[in-house]
């Protein structure tokens, strides 16, 4: 294979979040000029890769996230209780206090970050809700920004859908968007070489 440290570079692309396949497949046909019939598969392939893990593991780490910063506040909040009447703090206890509230921060941050993605996967998840496994296919197949394999994995994991009816959806629905992005791509390659030919 000729290509094949590009095909792995798209491969790798397609995995990425809002990249996807929408991205990788129109850089590889359309600017390299690579086949399409490999690129479509390539990409295909590299954007279903993580859905089953996304829908799997994308909901407890949430959890995990969100209640992060609730419980280092209630584990200062305790060690302040503790403390307020002592004279003198104990070294380990300072030090405690101290790394709690150094990544209280970054909990607070992921907090935020976490409740704007759940916000957003319920704004789409109303166009999902209705039909579940065809929304969801619909959803992922139409090729816009913000409806890839990403953003359906993580309305599938917040609408609380089971993992043997989301997963078969979205990547159906990645296989039709390839589709429509590589004809798209095909064509614009084609037509990009007819305009370079006239000059």
């Amino acid at each position: 294979m000729e290509h094949l440290v590009d095909y792995i570079k798209y491969f790798f692309m397609s995995m990425v979040p809002i990249v996807e396949l929408r991205g990788a497949l129109p850089l590889a046909i359309a600017g390299e000029g690579l086949s399409p019939v490999i690129s479509y598969l390539v990409c295909v392939i590299g954007n279903c890769l993580p859905v089953p893990f996304l829908i799997l593991f994308v909901r407890p780490i949430f959890d995990w996230m969100k209640n992060s910063s609730v419980r280092i506040e209630g584990k200062l909040e305790r060690i302040d209780k503790r403390t307020e009447n002592l004279d003198i703090i104990p070294r380990r206890t300072k030090i405690r206090r101290s790394f709690l509230g150094f990544i209280l921060k970054p909990a607070k941050f992921f907090h935020r970050i976490v409740v704007k993605l759940e916000t957003k996967a319920h704004s789409k998840a109303s166009q999902v809700k209705k039909y579940e496994k065809i929304g969801l296919f619909l959803f992922v197949a139409i090729p816009l920004p913000g409806t890839g394999a990403w953003t359906g994995s993580l309305i599938a994991a917040v609408l609380g859908m089971r993992i043997k009816d989301s997963v078969p959806a979205i990547i159906l629905g990645v296989f039709s968007a390839g589709i429509l992005m590589t004809l798209g791509s095909a064509g614009l390659r084609i037509a990009g070489e007819f305009i370079v030919s006239l000059f």
